[in-house]
């Protein structure tokens, strides 16, 4: 009987951290906005949140050409700060620009889609890793301290961000 009693709370306890697990990486994708017809493309934007072991989020943003389903991954980024939605502005026909005011990490970023060519405005990046995409151009990022604009080498970026 004492086998038993042991036997059964092994196999509580393992289904028990089995279901939690399970759960615990349940994901809930909010969609934030759709902004139409910018260069010829449909933009939506949405927040995923994660709760896995510790937080998790998440925001994308897809391009489809206009009047077409199909939806591709332009950027997808792990927000921060109190403003963490991008704006997305027509430069030309062919161009369009993304800002961000601040971003705690790039997860994902293409520069161009079907025709489209896309740059990047991130304000900040808090935790910038050499496999990231880099914004803007692929060697230099454009850094705004102390209210006026200067380039730095991506190698700096980390070390000015620490010092802010």
């Amino acid at each position: 009987m004492k086998l038993i009693a042991i036997l059964l709370g092994i196999f509580t306890t393992a289904f028990a951290a089995c279901v939690y697990l399970y759960l615990a990486h349940i994901c809930i994708t909010e969609h934030i906005g759709r902004i139409p017809n910018r260069s010829g493309f449909d933009f939506e934007i949405s927040e995923t949140d994660c709760d896995t072991l510790a937080k998790d989020a998440a925001i994308s943003i897809f391009a489809s050409k206009v009047g077409q389903t199909r939806r591709t991954l332009l950027f997808k980024y792990d927000p921060a700060g109190v403003n963490p939605y991008p704006a997305i502005t027509s430069i030309d026909r062919h161009s369009i620009q993304v800002t961000v005011p601040r971003v705690s990490e790039v997860i994902f970023q293409r520069n161009d889609l079907e025709g489209l060519s896309v740059t990047y405005d991130i304000g900040a990046i808090d935790y910038p890793t050499k496999e990231s995409p880099k914004p803007g151009t692929i060697d230099r990022f454009e850094w705004i301290s102390q209210g006026r604009p200067s380039r730095i080498e991506r190698s700096e970026i980390g070390t000015r961000l620490n010092r802010l």
